[in-house]
């Protein structure tokens, strides 16, 4: 389970639980229709997304954040908005 939060102070903080806990935090920054990410915390040695978009779910008939790494990522990572205070 992903946990993902954009915080009025322009940081974000992502907590995953998956055989362990990890935790990255870092910074924000939106333009337009797209919020690009500063990780100040990194996960491992795994580059962290770069930016994302809020576009329509592949699975629900809901709008969902795709989070994607780089530029050349076609495919992104989908997390479902549960709760959006924005």
């Amino acid at each position: 389970m992903t946990t993902f939060k954009l915080k009025p102070n322009n940081k974000f903080k992502e907590r995953s639980v998956c055989f362990g806990v990890s935790e990255t935090r870092g910074s924000y920054k939106i333009l337009n229709d797209t919020i690009f990410f500063s990780e100040s915390a990194p996960r491992g040695d795994e580059e962290y997304y770069k930016f994302a978009i809020l576009q329509k779910s592949k699975f629900r008939d809901e709008i969902a954040l795709f989070r994607y790494r780089n530029r050349s990522d076609t495919i992104g990572h989908e997390l479902w908005i549960m709760k959006n205070d924005l």
